[in-house]
């Protein structure tokens, strides 16, 4: 019997070393990191020195930097902590944290995206039109581009899954007729989801 006890206990210990504080699976293990937009999170001015630009404030064309656009996302992904392997009778629990979602998103891909412009721009482009062809695509968080492309050549170039998480852009030229300048950003998604975010407004002069 006192043998039976010993092997049954040599057992528990074993068990309790094998079996992690989580799966490794699609959404714990870090094999599979996915993230799912839940919305457009801020859009954002900022200067030549990345520093946001306060709403109502002027800024001369040539010191707007670029503007932000980030989504509110979530992670399916989560990196495993490595296990400490030295001895212990009661092997301690080992959480899950979250990790960038670094293969894009698993369902979601881009179906339309529009900057729409709130105040008179141009004679071509006055309230409440698609001013997408105004800017210039830099790249995301993840990787900035060295030579900026246009906005419209990037969403035409557009396959498959969303692959970030955010956007920078840069504006091509200042506004004609009405230095007030503020936006709608709009996306919707392979998935059916709809999301939408107005800017402040700022000025900007040539």
């Amino acid at each position: 019997m006192k043998k039976l006890k010993i092997i049954g206990f040599t057992v528990i210990l074993m068990i309790g070393f094998i079996i992690p504080g989580c799966e490794q699976d699609d959404d714990c293990g870090g094999s599979s990191s996915y993230f799912d937009v839940l919305g457009i999170d801020e859009v954002v001015f900022l200067d030549s020195s990345n520093t946001v630009i306060a709403p109502n404030e002027t800024v001369a064309l040539d010191e707007l930097g670029k503007i932000f656009i980030g989504y509110e996302t979530d992670y399916h992904s989560i990196e495993l902590p490595e296990r400490d392997w030295s001895f212990s009778l009661i092997p301690s629990a080992y959480a899950c944290s979250p990790i960038f979602g670094d293969k894009g998103s698993k369902t979601e891909a881009l179906v339309d995206f529009s900057i729409t412009t709130l105040n008179d721009f141009d004679d071509d482009h006055l309230a409440n039109s698609n001013i997408n062809d105004l800017f210039d695509y830099r790249g995301s968080s993840w990787e900035l581009l060295t030579t900026p492309i246009s906005l419209t050549q990037f969403l035409n170039e557009q396959t498959g899954n969303l692959q970030e998480e955010d956007m920078f852009l840069t504006l091509k030229k200042a506004p004609e007729l009405n230095q007030a300048f503020k936006i709608k950003v709009a996306m919707e998604l392979s998935t059916g989801e709809m999301y939408e975010f107005e800017t402040a407004q700022i000025f900007i002069t040539p």
